[in-house]
């Protein structure tokens, strides 16, 4: 078994953080706006 690259690894996670950082910043947003 081969080593993965860094890069290859950490792809996982960008895209989790990708899709993750719009969805709290749109809740975060809502909840301001409900005050």
């Amino acid at each position: 078994i081969r080593e993965l690259p860094y890069r290859v690894t950490m792809l996982p996670i960008y895209i989790n953080l990708l899709l993750f950082m719009p969805a709290a910043l749109l809740s975060m947003i809502h909840l301001y706006l409900s005050l």
